[in-house]
């Protein structure tokens, strides 16, 4: 693959959209010739490759041509909103030419900061697409570019963390005690907050409870112990501290919106 910087870039839009799914909604197993950048403006969707990641309201999801996924909105979450951007590095590649790629590299997932501005631009970007402006390829292209320097700013920035350093140190606390029984109150009283405190720290950077952070850890964990370890259902609810099988079945289908069997390597 031939890096080539985001500043230097042309690239070449061939199809975006501002919708909402279906409750459920999936698409996949898939795979993509081309970028595909998706901005959640509402709701909560799944983003799985090897693993699954929650990809939450106001973020950015990037997906690298021909990487075999799945994309879908988690049913138990609210109404979903996005905005799709499938596009080229550069207007050649619409060929079938895949061996550029950019740089500085693009994350997977993208808190957005800022996220009036980008949503702004994606719509905008929709708004053009559906137009017939005789410059309408140009406008397209200025925006787009605008959108990957704005989201290139935090991509290049990965020296420094995303999230606070206490906040760092509750989830590693969390995810190297996957079979205790953890909540805002133990992080409270282990790491000198009040269960108040802990609760607001979770919302204002991850946009989600500390149960529900919990929760989601364990579930992933289940996921690939069954799916790469090859341990039964009940053996994975074990050892992330869950006894009751039928219990653990709900979690994880409600977290990752597919049955814990489903992973099974012989499904």
């Amino acid at each position: 693959m031939n890096p080539i910087s985001i500043k230097d870039i042309s690239p070449s839009v061939r199809i975006c959209n501002y919708f909402s799914p279906e409750k459920g909604q999936i698409w996949g197993p898939r795979i993509i010739p081309d970028y595909e950048l998706i901005f959640v403006s509402k709701g909560t969707f799944i983003f799985e490759t090897d693993e699954a990641i929650e990809v939450p309201a106001k973020s950015v999801l990037c997906i690298r041509p021909l990487l075999r996924h799945i994309f879908g909105h988690v049913p138990t979450s609210t109404r979903g909103v996005i905005s799709c951007i499938h596009f080229d590095i550069i207007k050649s590649q619409q060929n079938g030419s895949n061996d550029l790629c950019m740089h500085p590299q693009p994350e997977t997932l993208t808190l957005c900061t800022d996220h009036r501005q980008i949503h702004d631009l994606f719509k905008s970007c929709e708004k053009v697409f559906r137009n017939y402006d005789p410059y309408k390829n140009e406008l397209l292209q200025l925006i787009l570019k605008q959108i990957l320097l704005l989201l290139a700013g935090a991509w290049q920035n990965q020296s420094n963390p995303r999230i606070s350093k206490h906040l760092e140190s509750m989830l590693e606390y969390i995810r190297k005690n996957p079979t205790r029984s953890i909540s805002r109150n133990t992080l409270a009283e282990k790491f000198g907050y009040t269960p108040e405190h802990i609760n607001y720290l979770f919302k204002k950077e991850l946009v989600i409870t500390p149960t529900e952070f919990i929760t989601r850890e364990k579930m992933l964990l289940a996921q690939h112990l069954i799916q790469n370890d090859g341990l039964s259902v009940k053996q994975a609810a074990l050892h992330v501290g869950i006894n009751d099988q039928y219990y653990f079945s709900r979690l994880f289908k409600k977290y990752l919106f597919r049955c814990p069997s489903q992973y099974k390597k012989n499904n």
